[in-house]
C-alpha cells in the first residue's frame, strides 16, 4: 500500500490456482462478481503485517540502521507512533488470516514474499522461509484462497541497499535470481505474480517526498533513474520467469499506482506541481506498460486522485467528497477512469488495492468508520460501470484485511476491514458485511 504524500516533504497443492483463468467469464456483471471465476480477495504486504520483529533484515526494520530507527533532518521520529514491531503478526496468525478471508466471503489474497528473509545475506537462501512460504500457500490452496504473489513490496534487504540498491543497474539482476528462485519453487501452486509494487512511489516517496527510504528529498533526477531501474527489473524479471519451467502458463503483472495529481486552477504554480507530479508517480509507468509488452494482466492500485488548491500545498476536496486525515478524497469516478485507461494496456485488469481507513475523516466527521462503506459502495459501483462498458476487471482486492503497519503514518492509519484488537485477534468492521454482499462466494 502507498503512503499519500502531501506536497510538503518530509523534514503443490493446485486447487485454488484453478480458478485464475485469463478467460472473461460471462453473464451480468453482478453475476460475474459473484462468480467462483472473479477474484473477491484481499492484499497486504508481509512486511506490514509482520513488522520488524520477523522481519529484521530489510531496509525499514533492521535494528538501529533501517528506516524506523531513524531521524529527519529536524530531529523527529520518521515514524508517526511506535515501531512495526510484529505489526498483527501474518507471520505467525496467517492461518487466522485465511478464516478471516472465509469470513468476509473472499477467494484470494495478494501478499508479498520478504525478499530480505528469504536471502538475508547476499547468496545465502533461508530454507526455513522457504518452507514457510510453502506452509502459507498450501494452507491458502487448502481453503480454495486463490495465492497472488507480490516479488517486491517496498522493502529491499540491507546487504542490496548497501550495494546501492535501484540506483544502480548492474543491481537489477540480483532481484531477477531472488525472482527466479522464488518462482522455481512455488510456480506449481502460484498461477499469478506481481513481480513489483507500484515503482512510481518507490522512486517518489525515497527520491522526492522524503517519506521512505533512503529520504532523499526533490531529488528528481535520481528518482526517474531509480524508477527506469526499477522498469528495467520488472521486464528483465517478466522476460526470464516466461522462459523459465512452468513460465509459459504463469500470470505475471505490474502493480502500478495510477496516482493522478489535479488543480483547482489552471495555469498556478500548483497546476504545473501537479503535471510533474503525474508524470513521476503515473504518466512515466504507464507508458512504459503500454509500449514493452511485459505484462500479461495489469494489477491497479488505486486510492483516489489528489487535488490541489491553487493557493495551498495541502490536498482538498470537492463539496460532497468525503476526505480523511490522509489528505485522500473518495472519488469514484476517478477510479472509474483509471480502469477505462487500463484497457489501452490490452490486457485483463486485476484491482490490486482499493480502500479507505476507517478514522473520523475531515469533512463529514460523523461518519467514522462508515466512510468505508461509503467508498466500498461508490468504488464497486464505478467498477461495475466500467465492466458494463467492456473493462475486463477479472478481480478487486481491498486493502487492507486486518490493521496494520502504515510505512511512515506507524499504525494512525487503519485501513483494516477487521480491526487489530490488542490481542492480535480481529474484530470485524462495518465494510466487511458490505464485501460480504457485493463481492462475496457463496
Amino acid at each position: 500500500m502507498a503512503a499519500s504524500p502531501s506536497m510538503e516533504p518530509a523534514t503443490t497443492t493446485t486447487s485454488a490456482t484453478t480458478t485464475t483463468s485469463q478467460t472473461m467469464s460471462t453473464g451480468s456483471v453482478e453475476e460475474r462478481l459473484r462468480s467462483a471465476t472473479f477474484l473477491s480477495g484481499f492484499a497486504l504486504c508481509e512486511y506490514q503485517n509482520s513488522g520488524s520483529v520477523n522481519c529484521p533484515h530489510n531496509n525499514w526494520g533492521a535494528p538501529v540502521i533501517g528506516f524506523e530507527y531513524q531521524k529527519t533532518l529536524t530531529g523527529s521520529s520518521t515514524i508517526t507512533g511506535p515501531n512495526s514491531g510484529k505489526s498483527c503478526d501474518f507471520w505467525h496468525n496467517y492461518k487466522r488470516d485465511i478464516a478471516l478471508l472465509k469470513t468476509a466471503g473472499a477467494n484470494s489474497l495478494r501478499f508479498s514474499i520478504e525478499w530480505s528473509e528469504v536471502e538475508p545475506v547476499e547468496g545465502t537462501i533461508d530454507e526455513s522461509a522457504i518452507a514457510h512460504y510453502h506452509e502459507v500457500i498450501d494452507a491458502l490452496n487448502e481453503a480454495n484462497i486463490v495465492p497472488m504473489v507480490t516479488l517486491l513490496h517496498f522493502t529491499i534487504p540491507t546487504w542490496f541497499s548497501a550495494k546501492g540498491g535501484f540506483e544502480l543497474p548492474r543491481n537489477i539482476n540480483k532481484f531477477v535470481e531472488f525472482a527466479v528462485r522464488v518462482f522455481q519453487e512455488y510456480h506449481s501452486k502460484v498461477n499469478l505474480w506481481c513481480t513489483i509494487n507500484e515503482p512510481g512511489v518507490v522512486a517518489a516517496l525515497g527520491y522526492v517526498f522524503g517519506m521512505h527510504p533512503p529520504a532523499r528529498i526533490m531529488q528528481f533526477g535520481l528518482a526517474y533513474k531509480v524508477l527506469d531501474h526499477l522498469l528495467a527489473a520488472h521486464a528483465l524479471a517478466f522476460k526470464t520467469l516466461k522462459e523459465s519451467p512452468g513460465g509459459a502458463n504463469a500470470k505475471i503483472g505490474l502493480v502500478h499506482n495510477a496516482l493522478k495529481f489535479e488543480s483547482t486552477m489552471a495555469h498556478t504554480p500548483a497546476s504545473f506541481i501537479c503535471s510533474k507530479m503525474t508524470d513521476l508517480f503515473h504518466n512515466h509507468v504507464f507508458n512504459f506498460l503500454e509500449n514493452s509488452g511485459t505484462i500479461d494482466f495489469y494489477g491497479l492500485n488505486f486510492y483516489s486522485r489528489v487535488l490541489m488548491s491553487a493557493f495551498s500545498q495541502l490536498p482538498t476536496c470537492n463539496p460532497g467528497e468525503i476526505q480523511t486525515q490522509l489528505g485522500w478524497a473518495t472519488n469514484p469516478d476517478s477510479f472509474y477512469r483509471a480502469l477505462k485507461e487500463g484497457t489501452k494496456l490490452n490486457v485483463p485488469i486485476y484491482v490490486t488495492e482499493n480502500g479507505m481507513p476507517a478514522e473520523t475523516p475531515n469533512t463529514i466527521p460523523h461518519l467514522c468508520d462508515d466512510v468505508q462503506v461509503f467508498f466500498l459502495r461508490g468504488y464497486v459501483e464505478a467498477m461495475k460501470r466500467a465492466m458494463k462498458e467492456g473493462v475486463d476487471v477479472r478481480g478487486y482486492y481491498w486493502w487492507t484485511l486486518m490493521d496494520n503497519f502504515e510505512w511512515c503514518y506507524g499504525f494512525t492509519s487503519k485501513f483494516g476491514a477487521f480491526q487489530t484488537n490488542p490481542d492480535n485477534t480481529a474484530t470485524p468492521r462495518k465494510v466487511v458485511a458490505l464485501y460480504r454482499d457485493l463481492l462475496g462466494k457463496s
